[in-house]
């Protein structure tokens, strides 16, 4: 499920974590002396009732007769399922491209709302829910970029229980993981982020990673969808010595050459606004560092 909560602290607790429990389900937020919103997404194993603040040092009013001791406040609270489609991934290549309006098949939590060139995150840790669930091997790349004191720090990218580290800079880059998720998945959880701003101003933001494109895909040695391969004739080489008769006819081959795997077209015109020629190249050279057996 996920939770969305706007919460302010009182005193010591301003700038503490707060584990926040529903049954097994856990997270944390550091509380604001400002309301602010924060969204989570928890793994109910039993239904519940009850929603559970802990860590929090209860504290006084001591400039005013108030008896009240306060620690938290809640404004708002809402609970919503996620929407998880029921397509499973079956190794086509997805390309997202978060400029593009018309991609809206990722749904984002814990990020701050979608913006012409991408998206940021807003709290760690945040979740990406992909259009479909993962089941075995694939790869994932996406062209993101770090806010703050989260460039050089070391952040964890995982799906389902397989996870990998990355590194963040301010200018944007490409990342490539390769994942095998034991059980299928739609979520794509990305975690160990500082926080850059104490929300000392109202309306001050919290950012941790801006994600510009995603791109879903089988590795080069992916085996979730068959390869077609055609057995075809070996290129003939140019420096082969000629040992042939002098009356000997000369037979003309077609060169070719024989290939499994699986190919990524992208078309351009004039007008094209995409940036899908740059995950094109970077598919291209990724190819040729991971598989040493790679043709072009």
């Amino acid at each position: 499920m996920f939770i969305e909560i706007e919460t302010v602290g009182f005193g010591p607790n301003v700038g503490r974590e707060i584990h926040i429990n529903i049954d097994s389900g856990t997270s944390h937020i550091t509380l604001s002396p400002h309301l602010s919103s924060s969204s989570h997404l928890m793994q109910i194993a039993s239904p519940s009732r009850i929603i559970e603040f802990s860590n929090l040092i209860p504290a006084r009013l001591d400039e005013v007769d108030d008896p009240r001791t306060m620690a938290i406040g809640v404004s708002k609270i809402s609970v919503a399922a996620p929407g998880l489609s029921n397509a499973v991934w079956d190794g086509t290549p997805t390309f997202i491209d978060l400029a593009n309006p018309a991609h809206d098949q990722l749904d984002f939590v814990g990020f701050h709302s979608r913006e012409s060139w991408g998206i940021w995150s807003e709290t760690d840790p945040c979740h990406v829910i992909l259009p479909f669930s993962v089941h075995g091997d694939c790869e994932i790349q996406f062209f993101a970029q770090g806010f703050g004191e989260n460039n050089g720090t070391p952040l964890t990218v995982s799906l389902g229980q397989s996870s990998a580290q990355f590194v963040l800079e301010q200018e944007p880059q490409q990342f490539i993981f390769r994942f095998k998720t034991e059980e299928p998945t739609h979520l794509l959880r990305i975690s160990g982020f500082t926080s850059n701003s104490t929300r000392s101003r109202p309306g001050t933001r919290s950012m941790g990673i801006g994600i510009h494109r995603l791109q879903v895909t089988l590795p080069p040695d992916g085996a979730l969808v068959a390869a077609k391969t055609k057995n075809r004739r070996a290129i003939i080489s140019a420096l082969v010595p000629k040992q042939r008769k002098k009356n000997t006819p000369r037979v003309v081959k077609t060169p070719s050459i024989e290939t499994s795997g699986f190919t990524t077209v992208a078309v351009f015109n004039e007008t094209s606004n995409s940036n899908q020629w740059r995950d094109v190249v970077s598919a291209f050279l990724w190819t040729f560092r991971e598989n040493p057996e790679a043709t072009w």
